[in-house]
């Protein structure tokens, strides 16, 4: 009987872990590959089709909103006025309402003494030069940022869409952890940088705030 009630107890134990790791895993590997460094948003690099298609969505910021009861980004704007008055092609706009539309973002401050480690992973910080956020594909960070939080988080939506490697791996980690407050907060650091000539890093982190930001 003290075997058979050993044995129950363990398989419990494992099945528990297991269901954590299921839980757990999208999010880590997500961040599975970065190590604890510096990315520099430099180092990626956008085509001129890209860069078009994050500009357009930078260009509809003012109409993106984020559902109260489901936390997801959707646009006020249809599928005529995206394609006919502000010039999404077809191609750009299925691109939109797959890559950016239906992002989750929080709505309200991350209470501390919640853990939620399916979320809050650690990674590399990305730095993003003055010269990036004034002539670089951030420049439309900033227009963005000026437009408001909520469309500086569709911006950085697409753009996690469009580059890859570790720095795409790096701002799909900070889309991911992101709250209104943190976009909020983030928004108003991209300004304050621009017009003191200096840069801005950000780095997820498993505590909270779950973003770090600074300049350099």
């Amino acid at each position: 009987m003290i075997v058979v009630f050993n044995f129950k107890k363990t398989l419990g134990v494992i099945l528990i872990m297991m269901l954590i790791f299921v839980a757990t895993t999208p999010a880590f590997a997500q961040s599975s590959n970065l190590k604890d460094r510096e990315y520099y948003l430099s180092d990626a690099t956008l085509s001129d089709a890209e860069q078009l298609f994050l500009e357009k969505v930078v260009s509809v910021g003012a109409f993106f909103e984020i559902d109260s009861l489901t936390n997801e980004l959707s646009i006020t704007l249809t599928e005529y006025e995206l394609v006919n008055e502000y010039e999404f092609t077809q191609d750009e706009y299925d691109r939109l309402m797959t890559d950016v539309v239906g992002v989750k973002f929080d709505l309200t401050p991350i209470d501390p003494g919640l853990v939620q480690p399916n979320l809050h992973v650690s990674g590399g910080a990305l730095y993003i030069s003055h010269t990036d956020l004034v002539v670089g594909c951030a420049a439309t960070l900033v227009v963005a940022a000026q437009a408001g939080p909520v469309a500086l988080g569709a911006a950085l939506t697409a753009l996690a869409s469009l580059v890859g490697g570790p720095v795409g791996t790096v701002i799909g980690v900070i889309v991911a952890v992101a709250a209104l407050p943190s976009l909020t907060e983030l928004a108003g650091r991209i300004i304050f940088a621009v017009a003191t000539g200096q840069g801005i890093y950000i780095k997820p982190r498993l505590w909270y705030p779950p973003l770090e930001m600074g300049y350099w």
